[in-house]
């Protein structure tokens, strides 16, 4: 009898084996690590720019060092930032007021200005002047990051803003800009925050994140500005770039770009650039960070099913073999046998 149960034992063995392996195949592959690139980024950026409160290179490197290390660190560069707004606010255009208050909103910064004064009221709700593809779309993070609601009669809302901006989409799912990727690679990343409130967000986001599929597909998002935009933007509508087939190669090609020195340069071998370094560091946040939200995709999804579809034909192996040990131990017993 134990030389039965042995070689029953061996067979479930096995099976659980080779059906284990039959899962495992079905797997993703394993994606590029970017994280010793990120750390490369992030030091050249925090070693070669100075932070002055309301410089535009130092507010963009503390809204990328706030998503990558959070905003704890930052209390003192808020209220200098705060200071800044007060002394010159009269004077800003949209981009000032665009990148204060999204600076202001990540680090965790007050954005009440003494007074009546609202630095998210005056970026977007109150803005009658935002008009382009990239000022929409910031405008729009604005208010997603800070879930920010207006409080008083405006101009603009959420909806609105939305609206605005999808007339501004083409035929082919692009927005246009300065830059044809970087201004759809910004409306993606900001109609992903309202995915769940509006229907128009809700149905443009896999056209836009189709487009994109289409321009890397056709080679046309090469520089580190437009990668890094890309990356970004579909991160932030739920895209794990570094498994998701139609990217395959997108944050290789980023790091490919990265001079010795842990810098980013317009074209690879030039002296490196604050803000095409900040851009990539961006960039390279939001790869790492999507890679660890791990989104489930289809290949994925289809290889959990077959797992647990082979756990389960594991389990009724093994009570059916339970169950032939019983009336083996029976007939035995009735037999006047006893185990060995």
């Amino acid at each position: 009898m134990k030389k039965i149960t042995a070689i029953i034992v061996s067979i479930i063995t096995a099976l659980t084996l080779a059906l284990s392996c039959g899962a495992e195949a079905s797997s993703v592959g394993a994606a590029e690590d970017v994280s010793p690139y990120l750390k490369k980024a992030s030091a050249w950026a925090n070693k070669n720019i100075v932070l002055e409160a309301g410089e535009k290179e130092s507010d963009m490197l503390v809204i990328a060092n706030c998503k990558y290390n959070g905003n704890s660190a930052y209390k003192n560069y808020c209220a200098d930032l705060k200071d800044y707004i007060t002394e010159n606010m009269g004077s800003f255009g949209n981009e000032e007021w665009l990148r204060a208050a999204l600076t202001m909103v990540c680090a965790g910064g007050e954005t009440t200005l003494d007074g009546d004064t609202d630095i998210i009221h005056s970026a977007v709700f109150l803005n009658d002047k935002l008009s382009t593809a990239e000022e929409l779309s910031w405008a729009l993070i604005i208010v997603g990051e800070a879930d920010a609601k207006p409080l008083t009669t405006v101009v603009n809302t959420a909806d609105s803003l939305i609206y605005k901006l999808l007339q501004l989409q083409k035929e082919d799912g692009s927005f246009e800009g300065e830059n044809r990727v970087i201004a759809t690679a910004y409306a993606l990343n900001a109609l992903s925050y309202f995915t769940k409130t509006n229907d128009n967000a809700k149905e443009a986001v896999p056209v836009i994140t189709d487009t994109l599929a289409a321009m890397y597909k056709n080679g046309e998002i090469t520089d580190c500005r437009e990668l890094s935009a890309a990356i970004s933007g579909l991160t932030s509508s739920g895209i794990n770039v570094l498994s998701d087939s139609r990217f395959e190669g997108i944050s290789r090609k980023l790091t490919k770009l990265m001079n010795k020195d842990g810098g980013y340069g317009e074209v690879k071998g030039d002296p490196s650039q604050p803000e095409a370094t900040i851009a990539a560091y961006y960039g390279l946040i939001s790869a790492v960070s999507g890679a660890a939200a791990k989104p489930v995709t289809m290949d994925e999804a289809a290889g959990m099913m077959g797992a647990f579809l082979n756990m389960f034909i594991v389990l009724l192996l093994i009570f059916g073999v339970i169950a032939v040990m019983n009336l083996i131990r029976k007939k035995r017993e009735k037999d006047g046998k006893t185990d060995e």
